[in-house]
């Protein structure tokens, strides 16, 4: 995703692997703000996919 989205970013680690999620905006069904180490599924739409390196290996 690019640098034009604003708003709240969610950081979402997956337990057990070396994967780290970034999605921004609302987290759908939430029926309050979440907060750090909330539990969350992670359903990913794969027609909504949007990929950017944010760091290379040297």
């Amino acid at each position: 995703m690019g640098s034009s989205y604003s708003g709240t970013v969610f950081t979402v680690k997956i337990h057990g692997e070396g994967v780290t999620l970034k999605a921004y905006g609302p987290v759908i069904g939430a029926r309050q703000p979440s907060k750090v180490w909330d539990v969350v599924n992670v359903v990913v739409d794969p027609q909504s996919v949007d990929l950017s390196i944010v760091k290379r290996k040297p």
